[in-house]
């Protein structure tokens, strides 16, 4: 089974299935090629960041890239850090979305323990959004804020 899998993880090209079957085959047997684990990475890395699909399949997706590239150390090369970048920067532009959008993109990097240096940035980020939501009588929005 693995070497069908891994034939269609080389052929596939869809690249949220090609990841999916790449990630499988690394899974199913890590003593075979890196190279599966960066396919599955870089066709993680594939997803938009955005709203509109984050729940339906970006933050599987962002956060199993993240998972892999650190899993991997320096065999995924910066993929790691590039991926910390990505989720930050979304955070950074959904910051005035109005919505709990922003929390969205730094949950990967808090679940992962990532982003440490930009941990009092983001912190107050948070702490801004939630005080703005409790300025204008909104409690129950501000308090998914302050974890």
């Amino acid at each position: 089974m693995s070497t069908c899998w891994r034939n269609w993880s080389t052929r596939c090209a869809i690249p949220l299935l090609r990841a999916r079957l790449a990630d499988l085959v690394w899974l199913k047997d890590r003593r075979k090629d890196i190279a599966f684990a960066l396919t599955a990475i870089d066709g993680y890395r594939s997803h938009p960041i955005d709203f509109a699909t984050w729940h339906l399949s970006g933050r599987a997706a962002w956060h199993r890239a993240l998972q892999l590239a650190i899993s991997l150390g320096r065999g995924a090369g910066t993929r790691s850090h590039e991926i910390e970048v990505a989720l930050l920067a979304a955070f950074n532009s959904a910051l005035g979305a109005g919505t709990f959008e922003p929390m969205f993109y730094v949950r990967p990097l808090y679940n992962e323990k990532r982003a440490g240096a930009d941990a009092p940035m983001i912190a107050g980020a948070l702490e801004h959004l939630g005080r703005e939501r409790l300025d204008a009588g909104r409690n129950s929005d501000a308090e998914g804020f302050f974890f």
